[in-house]
């Protein structure tokens, strides 16, 4: 139960609890731009070979 109370003890108006729940609600998006850019890059690299 100690370490289930430590949980409930974070400070959210830290200045890294905010740059952490920034980069956390933006990460998601900037993984899959990345991947579609990648693809999309593989793609015109492919076309070019041919």
């Amino acid at each position: 139960m100690e370490s289930f109370s430590l949980f409930l003890q974070v400070d959210t108006t830290s200045v890294g609890y905010k740059v952490g729940l920034q980069i956390g609600s933006w990460l998601p998006f900037l993984v899959i731009a990345i991947i579609a850019l990648l693809i999309i890059v593989k793609g015109y690299r492919h076309k070019g070979e041919e």
